[in-house]
């Protein structure tokens, strides 16, 4: 639950990035995969943040307190956008996305 938490706090700071690419994408200066591949690039640096404050912030005080601790780690960005099911949801979520975004 505090991995999904932190994710999404991390993912929150991209929200004027992800319409700049919506707007992008309705004015068709992106491709398909140009903006899914700009999107996944959002969603991989949220993941990054929430592995980072995992290491340096999360981590440290756990075990400092006898706390439970949740594990997170990120993998290069190409392992990233294939590694499972929930990724490929996520691009089909995002080509969506792209087909709304040009209708307008």
């Amino acid at each position: 639950m505090w991995a999904e938490l932190v994710y999404e706090l991390f993912n929150a700071r991209n929200d004027y990035a992800y319409t700049d690419l919506w707007n992008k994408a309705r004015k068709r200066q992106l491709s398909k995969s140009e903006y899914v591949n700009a999107c996944l690039g959002l969603e991989y640096k949220a993941a990054k943040g929430q592995s980072d404050f995992f290491k340096k912030v999360w981590l440290p005080n756990a075990r400092k307190l006898g706390a439970s601790h949740w594990y997170s780690t990120i993998e290069p960005f190409q392992e990233f956008c294939r590694k499972d099911l929930h990724n490929a949801q996520q691009i089909q979520y995002y080509g969506d996305g792209y087909d709304r975004a040009i209708r307008r």
